[in-house]
């Protein structure tokens, strides 16, 4: 199972929408916010999954920029190099 962890650029003005956008997403957790920055993980079941997952962190409600801190996928099977491409 990937997990990720990202930080969230955001403001506290922003916090209550994207607190509430990622409550909504199953399979993450946040922390608390600290100089402008959401600490959050993400597990998800595939690599392209949790790709999915940072894709969509960075255009949820009140999030100004997610960044990538860790990833962990070393527990994944082989996927096909078709389904694990970047783009």
């Amino acid at each position: 199972m990937p997990i990720s962890s990202y930080v969230i650029k955001t403001s506290s003005e922003q916090l209550p929408a994207l607190q509430a956008a990622l409550s909504e997403l199953s399979d993450v957790e946040f922390g608390d916010l600290e100089n402008d920055c959401l600490p959050v993980a993400c597990y998800a079941q595939s690599e392209k999954a949790a790709k999915r997952m940072g894709e969509r962190l960075q255009t949820l409600p009140g999030a100004i920029q997610a960044s990538l801190v860790y990833h962990n996928f070393e527990d994944v099977a082989y996927e096909s190099p078709s389904s694990a491409t970047l783009s």
